[in-house]
């Protein structure tokens, strides 16, 4: 919420303590009602906007002395641009709903200490030549604007913001999906869907999380959590509900019996032995028109060395042949020279 970054932030809260507008969405902070000139020697608002660095819930030096803006692009009292700031014309999608017009940038020598300092920097140099218009011009209007937290994440994405992908991660926000097999792959599927504002993620798999497994998957475990036996799905969901809100455990195997519950998902991850139920998963998959990955590891030892594959098929579509052709599916259990059936797995490759 708004109210813990002013609580830890000085830069945000001198800017509320002045009078400024202020407003956070999602790693986003806006300051609002800035008067500016048009090239019709107009004046009208617009709000700066610019993407947050946090330590928790505490600002931290911005990582870019650029900022945006979702006016037109400010003039001079005479209409003329002020060409001193001009940057970006064009304008972006931000992600959380935030559509700029143009971008502005203004670096002093050392970049800028803090949020407080950057806002007033642009606030002066597009407001000045509004207020020689009109003196009477408001700013500071004494209104903080507060949104309900809707973010599956139970910290700021301040990354995406950053890098400028708000808008492509957003694509995903409303997608369920599943992971089935929790081993040595699927808990590195796990760790990379956790930073993705998806709405749900779903575990199942029934196995315990076991010393050989603290090996194969990413992170640490305690010698603590390793001797209470727990189900992978709760070891790893508790692990990852530290990052996104929205991961929730199942310790039970998809077979034919439960596999129906598959149709409530967008997007399917299997990462598990080939056997009979893999089959009846893909076959309920492709009979949907549901996508899914299917990864594996397959090592054996050979000449005092590791030799295997890595398998990862895509299927979109219902694209049954191709299934067929790339995925095991535990038809053909006498060839013992099918390296998926091995049990050999490094974090090298899973990760």
């Amino acid at each position: 919420m708004l109210q813990r970054l002013l609580d830890h932030s000085d830069d945000l809260r001198r800017l509320v303590d002045e009078g400024y507008e202020l407003e956070v969405k999602g790693a986003f902070v806006f300051v609002h009602h800035i008067p500016y000139v048009t090239k019709d020697k107009h004046i009208e608002y617009g709000s700066l906007v610019t993407n947050l660095m946090l330590n928790g819930d505490k600002t931290i030096k911005p990582n870019s002395h650029i900022i945006w803006f979702t006016g037109s692009h400010p003039c001079n009292k005479n209409g003329s641009e002020i060409s001193s700031i001009a940057w970006n014309r064009s304008g972006k999608v931000l992600g959380n709903g935030i559509k700029v017009n143009c971008g502005f940038s203004n670096k002093p020598a050392q970049g800028y200490r803090d949020y407080y300092e950057k806002f007033k920097r642009y606030i002066e140099i597009i407001s000045a030549p509004a207020r020689s218009l009109d003196p009477s011009v408001v700013i500071q209007t004494h209104r903080v604007r507060e949104n309900e937290e809707t973010d599956v994440f139970q910290y700021r994405d301040t990354n995406s913001s950053k890098a400028g992908i708000g808008a492509l991660v957003e694509k995903l926000q409303e997608h369920k999906i599943a992971i089935i097999g929790l081993g040595g792959t699927g808990s590195y599927i796990l760790d990379y869907m956790s930073k993705v504002p998806v709405r749900q993620i779903d575990l199942f798999d029934g196995d315990t999380f076991l010393q050989h497994n603290a090996f194969r998957a990413p992170g640490a475990a305690s010698g603590q959590e390793l001797d209470q036996c727990m189900p992978k799905v709760v070891y790893l969901s508790g692990k990852y509900q530290n990052i996104h809100s929205g991961i929730f455990p199942h310790t039970e195997y998809i077979t034919e019996d439960n596999v129906h519950t598959l149709s409530a998902y967008d997007f399917v991850f299997l990462s598990m032995d080939s056997n009979s139920d893999k089959k009846c998963i893909v076959d309920f998959l492709l009979e949907r028109e549901i996508p899914f990955i299917d990864a594996g590891i397959g090592l054996e030892i050979g000449g005092g060395a590791l030799l295997g594959q890595i398998r990862t098929s895509s299927i979109w579509n219902g694209q049954r042949s191709l299934a067929e052709k790339y995925i095991p599916m535990g038809e053909d259990k006498a060839n013992e020279e099918n390296l998926y059936e091995n049990n050999i797995q490094i974090v090298e490759l899973s990760s």
